[in-house]
């Protein structure tokens, strides 16, 4: 269960990267081209083939049985701790992506990656709590420092321009469409 939520976890941040690097242009921060060139993308795309070997090893699809919708936070056996825990830590990074835009690319994306980051933060801490796997385990033993200084990178970027790191919605922001 961690592997495969990793897995679309670290697609999301790459695809989160592509979009900010495709549709930015001129306006983007060198600093956030930079995050997304020299971080995540080479990080996350090679952790995305060490889970994807790991679930193939191991006899596992890449998605799980019966799961087939993308709007689902989460399906199939919620039964054990892990898999709750696993479900909220989910609900809650993605209510906190739900920034209000401030029509700054730059700035839009560092505010979305901090609660992203967290979300992996809290996925390993489940791991760590739960799994047994050395592999994973050794994965998240990586996750945990390098996404937890990117945070700190991105917490520092956006105060340093006068950009709080939170930009939240607020139930009526989500629902109005400009």
């Amino acid at each position: 269960d961690f592997a495969r939520g990793m897995v679309a976890h670290h697609r999301g941040a790459i695809d989160a990267c592509a979009v900010f690097l495709r549709h930015a242009g001129e306006s983007a921060d060198p600093a956030m081209v930079h995050f997304c060139k020299s971080h995540v993308g080479p990080a996350q795309a090679s952790e995305v083939d060490l889970l994807t070997r790991w679930l193939t090893s191991k006899g596992h699809a890449l998605t799980a049985p019966g799961c087939d919708s993308a709007g689902e936070m989460a399906c199939g056996d919620l039964s054990c701790e892990a898999s709750r825990r696993t479900k909220m830590a989910n609900m809650r990074m993605h209510g906190e992506m739900a920034i209000a835009f401030s029509a700054d690319a730059s700035v839009d994306f560092a505010r979305s990656m901090l609660p992203h980051h967290e979300g992996a933060l809290a996925m390993c801490e489940i791991l760590f709590d739960f799994g047994s796997d050395p592999a994973l385990l050794g994965l998240c033993g990586r996750i945990v420092p390098a996404q937890s200084l990117e945070i700190g990178e991105l917490s520092n970027w956006l105060l340093l321009r006068g950009n709080g790191t939170l930009a939240r919605c607020t139930s009526r922001s989500l629902l109005s469409s400009g």
